[in-house]
């Protein structure tokens, strides 16, 4: 059985690149677009990690991470956001790691998925001009 990550994110771009990217290196994607999807998919099983924007319609993205790790305490969840400065907050709620917009698929690649579950908390930044 594949390694499935549920993906959260109203933008179908990020969906898009980010499933394209975690498929071509042999895990299976599931996609949610907003928190009430997000919680559905969870609930289907199967799910071993998160990836959660902030931003969502519906129920929003600490809505659903707190319902999501009140299902299951020990879920790595992988906030991601455009929201500036999230870090002490994610760090705070317990996230295993963050992973801030603009971001590249190689960036999120660089660590895998499987490493996220020992719920280190770690942050990516995006590949701006004053970080590449």
């Amino acid at each position: 059985m594949k390694n499935k990550l549920l993906l959260v994110d109203d933008d179908d771009d990020v969906l898009a690149a980010l499933s394209g990217a975690f498929v071509s290196e042999g895990y299976e994607v599931a996609v949610a677009k907003n928190g009430r999807e997000a919680i559905e998919r969870f609930r289907e099983g199967g799910v071993y990690l998160v990836l959660l924007e902030l931003n969502l319609p519906v129920k929003g993205g600490w809505e659903a991470f707190e319902r999501l790790t009140t299902m299951h305490p020990l879920l790595p969840v992988v906030v991601v956001t455009a929201r500036p400065d999230q870090y002490p907050v994610a760090a705070a709620a317990g996230v295993a790691a963050l992973m801030e917009k603009p971001s590249t698929c190689r960036c999120c690649c660089k660590q895998s998925p499987s490493s996220w579950r020992s719920r280190s908390s770690s942050v990516w930044r995006g590949s701006t001009p004053s970080n590449r």
